[in-house]
């Protein structure tokens, strides 16, 4: 009969300072063998055991045999001295004696001595799983040891895993050498690590029948050879038995949002311009032309919208409620609302971001919001746009709408994209900026966006963690609608009261990294890598390329076509040889001098014509396929270092290199980084950028930022032909 949850957690004991329970290794082992991992012959001995009941025990398991102790303080065993390698009748008795003597230098009494089959040697590695919070359980692979985080290399994965992202993992994590056999060394039983992984991780695995009671899993080390995979030693953590929080009832969801047909306003003043004036102020030069009302005590009309003295007065219902006043005053307003407005959306901060009375206040909003059964967003939130009807938060905010949809926990960063953006070809058509989110969240909004018929692709800035929402989202997105994702300050902090090495090694970017492998979603640092990637999924999500990842690189400057392929390598882009190609680029005449390798040197300068890097381009593609071109264009030559061709300024030259690159960016992922635009003047710079996102070409500052975009399109095509 397996193992339940109820036995692991009778056996379990607390862990020191931790709301979590260490399982005993021997029931551990158990719960593995139940699920066809292999592990160790074993016997069980209380701490009181006489030393001939070691002895004992040594022909039941085999000689020679591992000794460990075990016991709530005894988490990492090799540090503390709680593992003895190779013991035997003539030794048994002085190490478990040895043993006792080092525990008790940490104040440690072990609960009981566990007594192993020494396993075959192999390959060390560690398999593990932690509980990433709202991430859900994410397993590592990586080198196992005692200098697991010294090596700190592992791959993730979000649970649970196919066989093939098993295969996935064990193929691509960099110490997959010393399993292929490596100096000579014979290959191991790779396809025994695989059905290991799977049996942890996989949809009917270990992980899957813990549940939210997991809070870490750890075999380290695994030992592969080519007798198999052995689970040598095993480490589970769970945690606290806790009620489960009630999942609150949503009354509806979020269809009306964007374009809501009626709009009020609390806390505009008819003496002083506030937060809400200069709302109302925005509403209205925006053309808006459904209901617009001021809510204050007295007057009759603010900033010439009218003005009621509660939400009961005014003459409709309200689908948009935006409460700019102090924090203490928001519950009641929300209260007073029940069955008069439909969205409420909280500016103000003050809630549970500051905590304690903050966090109290908060809990009392999210109550008003239950009992008044509307939809809020917030608090400490600046609200939501959408530049087709109107909704705004800000009068700056860009008017020309476009088909990506913002989800934004930060209102600074989502007021900084939606400005930023139309310089990088990026335009919002809708926003909501969710604040706190303790209502509408990040999750929820990219779920609609996942169906909105009016929304391609789907950008997302998260602080912290996921919810299990939006990891469903990203998981149900991908093929069907590009995701990015900012998720800044991906630190591992959260990982260093980790009990386990896997703990420690998946927090922060480890996690992100398994959300991004498991759901195809991207993941960036940096609002310019956003920006960047946003633009080249906009210009390219409609160019349907059949040709294999490869990316062919053309621009003047021996160089910086170096520092290309140096970035392109960095981002795992194939730079393969112009064969075919070198052929065809050999018929245009070019000077001798001229490179036709991969990359291909051109000279970009006045004194060439500006369909040449248009005619390179083509008499490439036309003879060898590549999935992306590359280009790099300087511009110290036009203006630096002086004019080649007093009647064609620089600028005219570059905008018609440009205007040449159109009817082969209508086909092809063609991207661009122009260099040194500070040797030209402000406003050139700023046409030759438009210029050539014009002619449907995405422009990037630096190399590194162009090859991280073009990895993630090529990452996202596969993705939609493999669902297609």
């Amino acid at each position: 009969m397996p193992t339940s949850i109820a036995r692991l957690r009778a056996a379990a004991a607390p862990l020191p300072d931790s709301e979590r329970w260490l399982v005993p290794e021997s029931v551990v082992k158990d719960v593995l063998e139940e699920s066809g991992v292999a592990v160790p012959r074993r016997l069980t001995l209380p701490a009181t055991a006489a030393p001939d009941a070691f002895r004992a025990g040594l022909p039941e398991v085999g000689e020679p045999a591992v000794l460990k102790a075990w016991g709530a303080g005894v988490v990492h065993k090799t540090e503390l001295g709680a593992v003895d390698v190779g013991v035997d009748a003539d030794t048994i008795d002085a190490a478990v004696l040895r043993m006792r003597q080092r525990l008790s230098q940490h104040a440690l009494e072990p609960d009981g001595f566990l007594l192993e089959q020494l396993v075959p040697a192999g390959v060390e590695v560690l398999v593990g799983i932690v509980d990433a919070a709202a991430f859900g359980q994410v397993v590592a692979l990586g080198l196992g040891g005692t200098a697991v985080e010294v090596l700190d290399e592992v791959v993730t994965r979000l649970c649970p895993i196919t066989r093939e992202d098993a295969a996935a993992m064990v193929a691509s994590f960099r110490g997959s050498a010393l399993l292929r056999g490596h100096r000579g060394q014979a290959p191991v039983d790779v396809d025994a690590l695989i059905d290991l992984l799977y049996a942890l991780a996989g949809p009917d695995g270990v992980a899957a029948r813990l549940g939210p009671a997991l809070a870490e899993l750890e075999c380290n080390p695994v030992l592969v050879s080519d007798r198999g995979a052995f689970a040598a030693d095993a480490r589970l953590i769970l945690h606290a038995e806790t009620e489960a929080a009630e999942e609150p009832i949503k009354p509806f969801g979020l269809e009306g949002l964007f374009a809501p047909r009626s709009v009020a306003i609390v806390g505009a003043s008819t003496s002083k311009t506030t937060v809400a004036n200069r709302t109302l102020r925005n509403y209205r030069a925006r053309g808006w032309t459904r209901s617009l009302y001021a809510i204050h005590p007295t007057a009759a009309e603010i900033e010439g919208v009218p003005a009621y003295a509660s939400v009961a007065q005014i003459p409709e219902p309200v689908d948009y409620l935006a409460l700019m006043v102090p924090a203490a005053a928001c519950p009641e307003i929300v209260r007073a609302a029940k069955g008069r407005a439909r969205f409420v959306h909280v500016l103000s901060s003050g809630f549970g971001e500051t905590g304690g009375e903050g966090a109290r206040l908060q809990d009392d909003l999210l109550d008003a919001v239950r009992d008044s059964a509307v939809r809020l967003i917030g608090p400490n939130s600046l609200g939501v746009f959408s530049a087709g009807s109107g909704q705004t938060w800000g009068g700056g905010l860009p008017r020309e709408s476009g088909r990506i949809g913002g989800a934004f926990q930060s209102g600074g960063v989502s007021t900084s994209v939606l400005q930023m953006g139309p310089a990088a070809g990026v335009h919002f058509g809708k926003a909501v900026s969710t604040g706190n989110g303790i209502d509408v969240t990040v999750g929820e909004v990219a779920s609609y966006f996942l169906d909105d018929p009016d929304t391609d692709v789907i950008a997302l800035y998260v602080e912290g963690g996921a919810d299990r929402q939006l990891v469903d989202t990203l998981r149900r997105a991908r093929g069907r609608k590009p995701v990015v994702v900012l998720a800044p300050g991906l630190t591992d902090a959260g990982a260093r009261a980790a009990a386990s090495h896997t703990g420690a090694l998946t927090g922060g970017r480890r996690a992100w990294a398994a959300v991004e492998t498991s759901t195809g979603a991207v993941i960036v640092e940096t609002i310019e890598s956003f920006l960047a990637v946003l633009g080249q999924v906009v210009a390219h999500q409609a160019i349907d390329i059949s040709a294999e990842p490869s990316t062919l690189i053309v621009g003047n400057g021996g160089g910086a076509s170096v520092m290309a392929v140096d970035a392109c390598d960095a981002a795992g882009l194939p730079v393969p040889p112009c064969v075919e190609a070198a052929e065809a680029l050999g018929t245009l005449g070019l000077t001798s001098g001229v490179s036709f390798a991969n990359p291909v040197d051109v000279p970009i300068f006045q004194g060439t014509a500006p369909e040449l890097l248009a005619d390179v381009v083509r008499a490439a593609l036309g003879a060898q396929s590549f999935s992306d071109v590359l280009l790099h264009v300087d511009v110290a030559p036009y203006y630096a270092l002086g004019n080649y061709r007093d009647d064609l300024p620089g600028s005219t030259h570059l905008l018609q290199v440009a205007a040449a690159l159109t009817p082969l960016a209508r086909s092809g992922r063609l991207s661009v980084v122009v260099r040194n635009l500070d040797c030209a003047p402000a406003a050139d710079a700023d046409q030759v950028r438009s210029a050539f996102r014009a002619a449907g070409v995405p422009v990037h500052r630096t190399f590194a930022e162009a090859a991280g975009a073009i990895a993630a399109v090529q990452r996202l095509s596969a993705d939609r032909k493999g669902v297609s």
